[in-house]
Formats: C-alpha cells, structure tokens, sequence
C-alpha cells in the first residue's frame, strides 16, 4: 500500500513529463483480468502457503527447499513453453492451475501416505511462478498498451489488498489456538480452481476480444488496429496493406484499382505478393484468415 501511494505520487508531481497521465480509461474489456488476478494471487500467496504451513511430518527447510525447486521448475516451464513454443497466455494460465490442482489432491492424499507431502510443495512452487509470471507480465502489457494510470491503480491496488489479505490470513489463523482444519482450506482452493476453469471460457473470449492479446507475442507494443497490426506480422508493405484492406472490404481489383488510382497490374501485382505473404491462394482464404481481426 505504501508503494502504492508513493508511485502514485511520484506520477502526479512529474505529469508534465509523463505523457500517459492523461485521463485515458482502458476498454471494459480490459478489466476482465482482475478477477483472474484476485485468483491468482488468493491462492498462490494465501492458501497455497497456509497449506504448507500446516503440513506434518516434515521441517520448514525442506518444505521451502521443495517449494524452491518447484518455482526454479516453473520457470523452466515457462522459458521452454513460451520461448521455444510460444504458447497462449491463457494455456499457460490453465496450467498453473493444473498444478494447483494437483498439489490440492496430494495434499489430500499425504492424510493416508504422508511421504508424499513435499511433492505437493513441488506443484505449488511450479503453480506459483508460472501463474505469477504470466499474471503480471499479461498486465504490465495492457498498462502499456492503454497508457491508463487508472488501469495501473486498479490492478496495484488489487495486488496490494491480495498481499494484505495473506498477511492477515497467516497472523490470524497461523496462530496454534486458531489453526484451519487443512480440510477446509483444500475445499476452499478446490471451489476455487473449479471456479477458474468454470469462467476460463469466459476470460479468454474477453481477452482475445480486445487489440492487445496479440501484442503478448510481439516485440513492442502496436498502436494500430488490430487488423493493421496482424498484416505487419506478415511483413505486408503499406501499399499492400491498402489493397488487403480494401480486398477485405469486398472490392473487387478493378474497383481497388479505380479507388487508389493505380493501373490494375499493379494491384495485380500487390495481391499476388499479399496471397504469397499470408500462404494463401484465394480471397475466400483471405477474408477467413483475417475474420476474427476485422
């Protein structure tokens, strides 16, 4: 909360300076990935480390040696899936929950074969940084993508509160006298994995409705349309780009021809090159390639 208030601060006593504190608000879209935050963080930071604060039959060190070796895993993962793969965001996502899940089941599982504890300490250190990682990267790009002091507000003030609730969490209940049944807290964090994957359609519709899920695996930032942005990804010269444009909205070569006031071999030329581009061989393969970006 204090960072919070002194980074606030800081931006509004340098707001000659900071082009980006105009009042812009990003779309309402945008805001659908705070209640994955709120998710992420409640828990990876809250109920995840109250779990293995309450396992037996093990020491604090080992327990935080396997929960390390997890988070060093995860980010592994994460390297070799986004880097080499380039896997969705959303993917990724659902697989830190996948392993929330399985560490919730083996922490079930430790009441009949306790030796198997500290593998749940595994899947949580895995679920903790690829979920983390994944979570603020995803939102440090759409603050830079609106330039919205206001999405920046909302998303570090939600953090703040998440860290809050879990120091809350372990001074109250991490007490001896005031102890979870381990039961419950497992209940919990399964109603909200079920709850994640219940809403995941719903999140992924929001996100990849907007302009800047493509942004997450480009090099900067677009400030272009979507469409615009997809058709730079295929190395499209501008000129090109205003005859797929065209094309796109139902022109004919000639009409496009007539409308740029270029000879029709040119165009001809231009949509050659474009088919070339994009693989592909004919408009109907065009207009279905570029559908969902219009």
């Amino acid at each position: 909360m204090l960072t919070l208030v002194l980074s606030t601060y800081i931006i509004k006593s340098h707001r000659d300076t900071i082009p980006s504190f105009q009042k812009v608000k990003a779309p309402i879209k945008a805001y659908s990935l705070m209640p994955v935050i709120f998710i992420v963080f409640a828990l990876n930071d809250v109920i995840a480390p109250a779990i293995l604060q309450q396992m037996s039959g093990f020491t604090k060190s080992q327990i935080e040696s396997f929960y390390f070796i997890g988070i060093l895993v995860g980010l592994a993962v994460i390297l070799f899936l986004q880097t080499r793969l380039s896997m969705n965001i959303c993917i990724m996502l659902n697989l830190s929950f996948a392993f929330l899940a399985i560490g919730l089941l083996i922490d079930i599982i430790q009441i009949q074969y306790p030796d198997v504890g500290l593998v749940s300490a595994i899947c949580f250190g895995i679920a903790y940084s690829i979920g983390i990682v994944n979570i603020y990267y995803l939102a440090g790009l759409m603050i830079k993508k609106f330039k919205s002091i206001y999405f920046y507000l909302v998303g570090f003030l939600l953090s703040s509160l998440c860290y809050l609730a879990a120091t809350i969490f372990v001074k109250v209940f991490g007490q001896s006298e005031m102890m979870v049944p381990p039961i419950l807290i497992t209940f919990i964090s399964s109603c909200l994995v079920i709850l994640f994957f219940s809403l995941s359609p719903f999140f992924i519709k929001m996100l990849y409705s907007g302009e800047w899920i493509d942004d997450s695996y480009r090099e900067d930032i677009s400030h272009c349309s979507r469409l615009e942005a997809k058709l730079k990804d295929y190395k499209l010269t501008p000129a090109e780009m205003e005859v797929c444009l065209l094309l796109l909205d139902g022109y004919t070569l000639r009409q496009v021809s007539g409308l740029l006031s270029k000879a029709y071999s040119t165009i001809n030329t231009y949509c050659t090159s474009i088919y070339r581009k994009l693989n592909i061989n004919s408009r109907t393969e065009l207009l279905l390639l570029l559908q969902e970006y219009k």
